[in-house]
């Protein structure tokens, strides 16, 4: 029944997605098949302890149970005892919607995309920083993350297993490890960071081309000041159905970073899992959209020397 409930509001929220983004700002990592819906209090395809894990992360596991699983849950399912009382909720890691990342729309992140926002946090959010956690201890931290991602991929296969193929999870163990850890190679080998370009100059003819595309793109949903007041901006929702608020540039306050490469990054990539969507175009085009986003900033920016 929980996988049920889980594939019920993500069909309704991707025709949704269908009419108002593009595809890919909400679509979920691809699994090798085809998923159909799970039998009603089937027995589990694939424990986490079934799933291997590296020295660090194995470390890494012991820094969660200390710092993070009060909010992401035992087995990072975003479920954690103190989950009802956040907003936004905390990320469920085993369904791979990374948000901030420096990896193509769709990708996982990199082991340097989750150590900083283990670092830096996300202002505006429950997400604090653990700066002054030893770096070695914020890296392992980064791997156990990436390793309950990688777990989240390979269970979704083997659910398919179990229920297309109608196999037991001693039979999946035996005879289809193999297969579920090159799926989940192939997902991370395949988070290649993106390269960012030069910044040209901020110069007006940069800022005017930058506003007009954002009236045509942005305004509808950040509004026409940049405050986050557009005309959709009380009707969207994050893939799990709960409202969600389009930034208000003029605070300065941006989470993941507040640079303007961090702001182009934003735009390359998306928000996996929310209504922002990877954003086409030319590198310029991107770099003018940067400066007219930043021309709103009416207060000093949060966090834009970190």
């Amino acid at each position: 029944m929980k996988r049920l409930l889980f594939l019920t509001p993500l069909v309704v929220l991707a025709v949704f997605a269908a009419a108002a983004w593009p595809d890919e700002a909400l679509t979920p990592p691809t699994p090798v098949r085809i998923l159909v819906p799970a039998v009603e209090n089937a027995p589990p395809a694939l424990l986490l302890a079934d799933w291997a894990a590296s020295p660090e992360a194995t470390r890494g596991k012991k820094s969660y149970a200390r710092w993070c699983i009060g909010c992401h849950g035992d087995e990072g399912l975003g479920d954690g005892k103190a989950s009802d009382w956040m907003s936004p909720k905390p990320r469920n890691f085993q369904k791979g919607f990374f948000k901030f990342r420096t990896t193509p729309s769709g990708a996982l992140p990199t082991s340097e995309d989750v150590l900083k926002v283990i670092t830096r946090g996300l202002p505006g959010s429950a997400m604090p920083s653990f700066e002054l956690v030893p770096e070695k201890e914020r890296r392992d931290l980064a791997a156990w993350v990436l390793h309950l991602a990688g777990f989240g991929i390979a269970r979704l296969e083997a659910e398919v297993l179990r229920d297309n193929e109608k196999l037991t999870r001693a039979q999946i163990l035996a005879q289809h490890m193999p297969a579920l850890k090159g799926a989940v190679a192939a997902r991370f080998a395949s988070a290649v960071q993106i390269v960012l370009p030069p910044e040209p100059a901020a110069d007006e003819a940069s800022l005017t081309r930058g506003r007009a595309r954002y009236a045509k793109e942005c305004s509808a949903c950040h509004g026409t000041s940049g405050l986050g007041d557009g005309t959709s901006s009380t009707t969207l929702r994050d893939w799990q159905g709960a409202a969600i608020l389009p930034r208000d540039f003029s605070t300065g306050k941006f989470r993941a970073g507040s640079t303007n490469a961090d702001l182009y990054v934003r735009l390359k990539t998306g928000l996996m899992g929310t209504p922002m969507p990877s954003i086409n175009g030319s590198d310029a085009d991107l770099w003018d959209l940067v400066h007219a986003i930043r021309s709103f900033v009416t207060a000093p920016a949060e966090g834009a020397s970190r």
